[in-house]
């Protein structure tokens, strides 16, 4: 099997003039796992331990590289008094090889290039996973406080300017898209959440009696509709966006197949409250509020 399929890896780090400080790095294809560990006078320090829903083969293939580059330049561990780091390293491959690493940890020993990339890797590996919503304080800051009013700037066009909606939803944040009443008809548009922030009522940009409220949140925006969505619908009454930002509303009276100059397409046929019947072909379809 290629060297590349790496799978396991560990990495210690440790000095001598210092013998208090030790860091360690293991990766673990079979058992799903990314630890970082550090300790300062071997009685304080930290550990982060990742459990994975699949093998972390993007860490792997990026050490790989590094193990493969010819640019190595060990030199044996030796007593030292200036603070030198030092490393000993242990790699494992899909072919069973083994093979060890032992010198100063400095870009004089370890090839540059592939190591930074594979520290970038595991700067974004880390950053991606977070440290969980108590530390963030995301969601904690979500909520109005008491004699508080939430507000949304939200747009309709991505350099459009914006527009001010209030919310008593405590889900709605910055990127989310939102249905909101535009215009004498309070006709429902498509729009994206650029802000949120709160205040007293009495100190809102605009007459909070006279702020429209947001009607619905969607979230992120989803992915094209799946081809086999549209046979589960039928009956219920729905919103949908089409790629316009438009809403269209009603329950959904029939699904067709409209056939003709090569294209085949599934077709949405809506009632509204006012007993129309509105035609979306699935293609100007960009999401669905069930």
């Amino acid at each position: 099997m290629p060297r590349s399929e790496l799978r396991h890896f560990s990495l210690e780090i440790f000095g001598q003039a210092d013998e208090k400080y030790l860091e360690t790095l293991t990766i673990d294809a079979a058992a799903r796992t990314v630890e970082h560990e550090y300790s300062i006078d071997r009685q304080f320090g930290a550990k982060h331990a990742y459990a994975l829903a699949d093998p972390p083969e993007s860490l792997l293939f990026a050490l790989g590289q590094v193990l493969d580059h010819d640019a190595w330049h060990c030199t044996p561990v030796y007593d030292d008094n200036e603070g030198v780091l030092f490393f000993d390293l242990h790699a494992r491959w899909a072919d069973g090889s083994e093979e060890t690493r032992s010198g100063i940890y400095s870009r004089a020993e370890i090839p540059e290039k592939p190591w930074r990339m594979f520290i970038v890797c595991l700067r974004c590996f880390c950053a991606a996973l977070g440290f969980g919503e108590l530390l963030s304080l995301r969601l904690f800051d979500n909520a109005a406080a008491p004699g508080e009013v939430k507000l949304c700037n939200v747009s309709f066009r991505p350099e459009g300017k914006d527009h001010q909606y209030q919310t008593q939803d405590e889900g709605i944040e910055p990127g989310d898209w939102v249905i909101v009443p535009v215009g004498k008809e309070s006709a429902e548009k498509l729009a994206l959440v650029r802000s949120v922030h709160f205040c007293a009522p009495d100190d809102a940009p605009y007459p909070i009696e006279k702020t429209r409220a947001v009607i619905a949140r969607l979230g992120n925006e989803p992915d094209k509709l799946p081809a086999d969505a549209l046979g589960r619908l039928r009956g219920r009454h729905i919103r949908v966006v089409t790629d316009g930002g438009n809403i269209v509303s009603g329950q959904v009276s029939a699904i067709v197949r409209l056939r003709g100059r090569g294209n085949d397409t599934r077709t949405l046929l809506l009632r509204g409250a006012d007993g129309r019947r509105v035609s979306v072909p699935q293609g100007d379809i960009r999401m669905l509020v069930v």
